[in-house]
């Protein structure tokens, strides 16, 4: 009797199958719905802001679904500057502010085997480095 081996052939296949499940499972449709439709802002004079500079871009689903800390949203408008975004630098700290107040960092769900929330990490942990980072 042949013994079965595995390739990339037969690994394929199966990456697929998974990949087409989580896709489609309902928790991610509505999460994907979420990010297209358009939800009210908080009032506030950083409202205007968001609907002029952030909106270009991202529906205010996606917005409100991304939450983080004033830190995180610092550093995420930043980086929409620098790929093209017309929020002005001067604005970044007031609009930072107003959507951590919105849309704080969120819980991550419960894991069963600890019984406790997590929090999420607004960036990667640049102290924790995979092996292929690790230096040999």
């Amino acid at each position: 009797m042949r013994a079965f081996r595995m390739t990339r052939w037969t690994v394929f296949p199966v990456i697929a199958m998974v990949a087409g499940s989580v896709i489609t499972h309902p928790g991610a449709a509505r999460a994907q719905a979420l990010i297209h439709e358009e939800v009210d802002l908080p009032p506030g004079p950083e409202k205007k802001l968001v609907e002029a500079h952030c909106t270009q871009c991202h529906s205010t689903g996606r917005i409100a679904k991304s939450g983080g800390t004033v830190a995180g949203w610092s550093e995420r408008m930043a980086r929409m500057i620098r790929k093209g975004s017309t929020l002005p630098r001067a604005d970044i700290p007031a609009l930072a502010r107003y959507l951590a107040k919105a849309y704080p960092e969120r819980m991550a769900p419960i894991r069963p085997e600890a019984g406790q929330p997590v929090s999420l990490p607004a960036q990667p942990d640049p102290a924790r480095r995979s092996e292929r980072q690790s230096p040999r």
